[in-house]
């Protein structure tokens, strides 16, 4: 479903011409829109809960498993994987035959992520994302990047990463995300 922010965050977009930070509202407070916006498609990414032909150990009758083993290389063209990524796309089909959109697949990812890119409208999406076997649905968008210089980012002043602590940031539960945005010879 479509949801529009409150209209105290439309009436704080001035604050944020002037410079000041502007807090996302709670989700709770968003106002629900019906009518023609809810009939306009976008791309969704969905993400299912089987995991990827990269990461499959077995357990599905009839398919072996495509996990390679230790020192082993990933071999998307054997005839295991082949099969799994099959059965892989066979459950998106199926998911979006489910919601009413299965002509609108883009693309289905099998290897490294199982899943698939497909124009839907909100509600079929929030359907989509209330079904069995379907872990996240997330609306495709365009993300701008804060930095290109992670090591500067991150407070390291020489750019070595090493054992070396970035503001704090050290010990268990820190995750560390790697985008690849394409090409910059200077990085």
């Amino acid at each position: 479903m479509l949801k529009l922010l409150p209209l105290t965050m439309l009436l704080a977009a001035g604050l944020a011409q002037a410079g000041e930070r502007i807090k996302q509202a709670p989700r709770d407070s968003y106002v629900t829109l019906t009518g023609e916006l809810l009939k306009e498609e976008r791309v969704y990414i969905v993400q299912l809960d089987e995991p990827s032909a990269l990461d499959y150990r077995g357990g599905t009758a009839g398919m072996s498993a495509t996990r390679p083993a230790e020192g082993e290389a990933f071999d998307a063209t054997a005839p295991r994987v082949r099969r799994y990524g099959r059965y892989l796309q066979d459950k998106h089909d199926s998911a979006l035959r489910a919601v009413g959109a299965y002509r609108q697949k883009l693309y289905s990812y099998r290897y490294a992520f199982n899943g698939f890119a497909a124009r839907m409208t909100p509600v079929q999406a929030q359907k989509l994302q209330s079904r069995r076997g379907v872990l996240r649905v997330w609306e495709d968008r365009v993300r701008y990047l804060a930095t290109s210089d992670s090591a500067g980012f991150l407070g390291l002043q020489d750019g070595s990463v090493g054992l070396r602590t970035a503001k704090g940031l050290a010990g268990e539960n820190v995750v560390i995300g790697v985008i690849d945005s394409g090409i910059t010879q200077e990085h």
